[in-house]
């Protein structure tokens, strides 16, 4: 296993998960009249029929409504609306395939990811206690390479669900992410004492020893010990 391969490893179900949402709700942005937190739509991929639906939804739900914020059946539509717009935009900026096989950037690579982050940001903060529009901020953010960000909304989500395995491994990832190797083999070594049987010991306990060998490369003048993608 490599220096980051458990980083890898356990975002990645993140990242499949946001991608099997499915780009749907290209843009909404046009809700407030074209000016909005996440900018003007290009129309890319995007039917007029399913712009004016979208439209539509949105301004019959008020989803930005600060003065009367969705509760029941409108919070969870608009939970969804967010969450598909964030999915979109991640789409949007996804490394575009040529014919020959080579893969270049997506054109407004930057400002889509952005408008993913305050799509996925927008459905996280009309309930933060919903654990799904948690996770997936939080796991968008960690695969940004923002785990300082992330950080809080893990514990969080330790708290809310001890018994998940996937929320303790992504803390103890966001904290090693964040550069507190200390952190983040405490909250590893939590881990294998409360999941003894998980199919990722093997992989944590190899992390752990991967960490320790770096501090010592480190501590010998061998270098800094190496981040996860992102930030190093």
């Amino acid at each position: 296993m490599s220096n980051q391969s458990m980083w890898v490893k356990v975002t990645i179900w993140f990242m499949v998960f946001v991608m099997s949402v499915g780009f749907a709700l290209l843009v909404i942005s046009p809700f407030l009249g074209g000016a909005s937190l996440f900018g003007s739509n290009d129309g890319r991929g995007a039917t007029q029929e399913l712009l004016d639906d979208s439209r539509e939804k949105v301004r019959e739900d008020n989803c930005s409504d600060t003065k009367k914020p969705p509760t029941g059946k409108r919070l969870a539509r608009c939970q969804e609306a967010f969450t598909e717009l964030g999915s979109a935009y991640q789409t949007l900026a996804a490394p575009i395939t040529n014919s020959d096989g080579t893969q270049e950037a997506a054109k407004d690579f930057q400002r889509n990811i952005d408008r993913a982050t305050d799509a996925y940001k927008a459905s996280y903060e009309l309930d933060p206690t919903d654990v799904k529009s948690a996770e997936r901020y939080a796991g968008f953010l960690q695969g940004q390479g923002k785990a300082a960000l992330a950080l809080p909304i893990w514990t969080a989500l330790v708290k809310a669900e001890p018994n998940n395995e996937d929320y303790l491994l992504n803390l103890a990832t966001a904290h090693q992410g964040n550069g507190d190797t200390d952190k983040a083999i405490a909250t590893f070594n939590a881990f294998l004492k409360k999941f003894p049987e998980s199919g990722s010991v093997d992989g944590v306990k190899e992390e752990i020893e991967n960490i320790k060998e770096q501090e010592a490369q480190a501590a010998a003048g061998g270098g800094n010990v190496s981040l996860p993608p992102g930030l190093g």
